[in-house]
């Protein structure tokens, strides 16, 4: 086997000072111009401000533990099914709402009351913190809880009798409904139960109401029935 030993090597036509190639006493070598091959071999730890643009091919399947300030706009694709609960500025807030009559009250004539006593089967969740009062049958938004709301509601009026009339209405701020739903009695009615149901959707900021309103045109006050008596909602988003 024959070797050649040397410590520097350069071009006969070389002008620079420094040698092209240097060898150390470790077989360490240092290269002062340009390196080109066809491929590179071993280990590339040391290798350093390799430019971005340069990098390509399939990334390894390694821990991303240290990616740090990844833009959000780069971030693309679908989410893998995996825990949320460490998620943050997530709005988990939701409000829902629901109440049945449980004891009838009376409604005076012509005039948009709102319906109370809403304590049956009572929908009222942690999340509406507050804001849901069945005994007056209003609900109020919470802070953080400003939003589009769907809210349904239904009354039931005893003793309407011939060509009377029964209106619903959902109130925003305890104004007179500007739309509602209607059911007239039949000619020759006497002393029945009529009722009407309304639902719609509303814009709803911190502090708005809504509640529930009836009305009817019967000669004197009469009073709700409970059975067809409710009122209900909820979030469908926040804004």
């Amino acid at each position: 086997m024959s070797k050649i030993k040397v410590q520097e090597i350069e071009h006969t036509g070389n002008t620079n000072t420094n040698a092209a190639i240097t060898l150390d006493a470790n077989n360490n070598v240092t290269f002062d111009a340009t390196v080109t091959a066809t491929t590179f071999s071993g280990s590339g730890a040391s290798l350093t401000a390799l430019p971005a643009a340069n990098l390509t091919g399939t990334l390894p399947a390694l821990n991303a533990a240290n990616l740090t300030s990844i833009p959000a706009a780069n971030l693309t694709g679908t989410l893998p099914a995996i825990d949320g609960s460490n998620l943050t500025g997530i709005a988990a807030s939701h409000p829902a709402w629901f109440g049945k009559q449980d004891t009838a009250h009376n409604i005076p004539n012509v005039t948009w009351t709102t319906i109370i006593n809403l304590g049956d089967e009572a929908v009222n969740p942690s999340v509406n913190s507050g804001g849901w009062d069945e005994s007056t049958g209003i609900f109020t938004v919470q802070s953080g809880q400003a939003g589009v709301y769907y809210a349904f509601g239904g009354a039931g009026i005893d003793d309407i009798q011939s060509d009377d009339i029964v209106r619903v209405g959902i109130s925003k701020n305890d104004a007179e409904p500007s739309v509602y739903s209607e059911t007239r009695a039949q000619q020759t009615e006497s002393n029945q139960i009529y009722a009407a149901q309304m639902s719609q959707v509303f814009t709803l900021a911190v502090g708005d109401t809504l509640r529930c309103k009836v009305y009817h045109n019967e000669g004197s006050t009469e009073p709700t029935e409970q059975a067809y008596t409710f009122f209900g909602g909820f979030r469908i988003f926040a804004t």
